[in-house]
C-alpha cells in the first residue's frame, strides 16, 4: 500500500500537477510540491547584488507558473529562514530577531569549508549584508545597516493590501536567477539536514529502500515525518508492537521516498477520499506494470485529480476507477483517523485490499440497471428513492439509529463499522458471508425507529414520513408504503 501511495505521488510529480510549466527538472517539480505554493498576484520584492556591490530591490507580483521559482518553507517563530525566499508582513514587516538569525545563517553557510554550495551562499550572504541599497526608481544608492532590513522596511512603507509579501534573493547581478532556478541551491535544499531532520536521523550505512529500490541512507521516522503516522506513538522511534504484519506502518525509507509520500499526502490524497460503508476512506489505486500502462496511469491520475475539484464530482472516485482502461491493477481502501481536514493520517482502523476495477465496473452496471428500474416498491420520484452506489451509502442509513445523543455511542461503535466493512468487502471480492451480523444491525435500527414512533404524537415528522414517503402523483400505479 505504501508503494502504491509512492507511485501515486511520483506520477503526480511527473505530470507536473498544476505548476503551469512542462520543461522543469524532476528536482524542480519535486521541490515545488514540497514547499509552499504561492497565489498569483502575491506582492514580490526581488533583491539582488549588482556589479557595483549595491543591493537592488525591484517590486513585482507573482505570475502564473512562477511558484516553483520561489521555494519557501515555513520555520518556527523567530527562527532563521531556511531558503532565500522570505515572507514579510505588509504592516509589521519581519521581527528583528528573525532578520538577525537569517543573516547569521546565510553567513554561516557561506563560510563552510570545502562545501560545494559555499559559493552560492557567499552571493546570498553578500546580498543581504550589503551596506549600499537602491530600489527601482531611486536615482542613487543609500547607506543602510544591511540590505535585508532595508528591503523589509521598504515593503512596509508600500502600505500594501493583504497579509504578507515575498522577498526573493536572486543570485545573479541582474536579479533574474531566483532560488528555484539555481540547481546548486536545489541540490542543497533537497539534502540538507536543516530540512530532512523532520525524517529523523539516517542509518550509518547505505541500505536498500523497500519502496524506491535505491541504495542509500534510510530514515526510520520518515513515514511519520511525511505525515503518514499510522501507528499510535507518543514519541519518535517507538513501536506499538513487533508484529511483522504491521511493519509497513513504520518502515525505514529514503529521503526521496519520504518526499514523494509527503507530496502524495498533501497534494494527491485529498482528491481520493470517499465515504464508504458509512465513514471516510482513502482510495489508493495501484498502477499496472509496464511503461505504457504507467504512462496512462500518470495521465489518468492527473485527470482524476483535476476532475475531483469540479462541482458535483466529489466522492465519485470509485466510479471513475470503474471506467479504467487498464492503467490500474487494483484498489486499496484504507480507513484511518484523518484529522485537520485530512492533512494528518493517524492510526489505521480498517483496510480492504485488491479490489479489482473490473469488479467495480460490473457492480456499477448492476447498480445502474437497478437505479433505472421501475417497481411498485420503489417510488419513481428521485427525491424519495434511494439509489445504490459503489460507496454503499445505503448501508450507513440502514444501520444508523435515530435518537440523537442517546444513541451516539451505538452509531459510532467499532462493531457497527466493522460489520459494514465486512459486508462491502464481501461484495467487492464476490465472496459469501454470513448475513446474521448485518441483519442484527438492521434489526436494531428498525427497533430504534419503532421506539421513536411509539413515543411521539401522531402529528410528528416520523409518523408523517412513514405514511407519506411517495410522490403526490402516482403513475400508473400507487407504490406500496410502510
Amino acid at each position: 500500500m505504501i508503494i502504491d501511495m509512492y507511485n501515486l505521488g511520483k506520477a503526480f510529480v511527473e505530470s507536473g500537477g498544476n505548476l503551469g510549466s512542462t520543461d522543469l527538472t524532476e528536482e524542480q517539480k519535486r521541490l515545488a510540491f514540497l514547499t509552499e505554493l504561492h497565489q498569483v498576484g502575491t506582492p514580490l520584492f526581488v533583491l539582488w547584488l549588482d556589479e557595483t556591490g549595491t543591493a537592488r530591490l525591484d517590486q513585482q507580483e507573482v505570475q502564473a507558473g512562477q511558484s516553483y521559482r520561489l521555494p519557501f518553507i515555513q520555520t518556527a517563530p523567530n527562527a532563521a529562514t531556511l531558503t532565500p525566499v522570505l515572507k514579510c508582513e505588509v504592516t509589521s514587516g519581519m521581527k528583528a530577531l528573525t532578520i538577525k538569525r537569517t543573516l547569521n545563517q546565510f553567513s554561516k553557510l557561506a563560510s563552510m569549508e570545502g562545501d560545494s554550495y559555499r559559493e552560492y551562499f557567499e552571493t546570498i550572504a553578500s546580498t543581504v549584508n550589503a551596506k549600499t541599497f537602491r530600489k527601482t526608481g531611486e536615482k542613487s544608492p543609500r547607506t543602510v545597516p544591511n540590505a535585508l532590513s532595508a528591503a523589509v522596511a521598504d515593503v512596509v512603507a508600500q502600505k500594501l493590501s493583504g497579509r504578507a509579501a515575498l522577498i526573493c534573493i536572486a543570485s545573479d547581478s541582474e536579479g533574474l536567477i531566483w532560488p528555484g532556478d539555481d540547481k546548486t541551491f536545489l541540490s542543497w535544499l533537497l539534502t540538507t539536514p536543516l530540512r530532512t531532520s523532520v525524517y529523523g536521523s539516517p542509518t550509518e550505512s547505505k541500505e536498500i529502500c523497500s519502496v524506491s529500490g535505491e541504495k542509500t541512507e534510510l530514515y526510520a521516522n520518515a513515514l511519520l515525518g511525511a505525515g503518514l503516522n499510522f501507528v499510535n506513538a507518543d514519541f519518535r522511534g517507538s513501536f506499538s508492537n513487533l508484529d511483522m504484519t504491521r511493519s509497513w506502518q513504520r518502515a525505514g525509507v529514503s529521503i526521496q521516498t519520504a518526499d514523494i509520500l509527503y507530496i502524495y499526502k498533501n497534494h494527491v490524497a485529498r482528491d481520493f477520499f470517499a465515504e464508504i460503508a458509512g465513514s471516510k476512506a482513502l482510495v489508493i489505486p495501484a498502477a499496472n506494470a509496464g511503461a505504457e500502462a504507467r504512462g496512462r496511469f500518470v495521465k489518468d491520475m492527473k485527470r482524476l485529480v483535476e476532475h475531483g475539484h469540479t462541482e458535483g464530482n466529489e466522492g465519485r472516485i470509485l466510479e471513475y476507477l470503474a471506467e479504467d482502461d487498464g492503467s490500474v491493477a487494483s484498489v486499496t481502501l484504507l480507513w484511518a483517523s484523518f484529522e485537520n481536514k485530512f492533512n494528518k493520517f493517524k492510526e489505521a482502523t480498517g483496510m480492504i485490499t485488491h479490489v479489482l476495477p473490473s469488479r467495480l465496473a460490473k457492480l456499477n452496471r448492476i447498480q445502474t440497471e437497478y437505479n433505472k428500474s421501475k417497481h411498485l416498491f420503489y417510488p419513481t420520484n428521485s427525491d424519495y428513492r434511494r439509489s445504490l452506489t459503489l460507496e454503499f451509502s445505503l448501508l450507513k442509513d440502514l444501520t444508523r439509529r435515530p435518537g440523537g445523543s442517546q444513541v451516539k455511542e451505538q452509531n459510532n461503535s467499532a462493531r457497527r463499522f466493522s460489520v459494514l466493512r465486512e459486508t462491502v468487502a464481501a461484495v467487492y471480492h464476490r465472496r459469501p458471508m454470513a448475513p446474521d451480523s448485518l441483519w442484527r444491525q438492521i434489526a436494531q435500527t428498525a427497533r430504534a425507529y419503532v421506539l421513536m414512533l411509539m413515543t411521539q404524537p401522531p402529528d410528528r415528522s416520523v409518523v408523517y414520513q412513514l405514511q407519506y414517503e411517495g410522490p403526490l402523483k402516482f403513475k400508473p400505479k400507487t407504490p406500496l408504503t410502510v
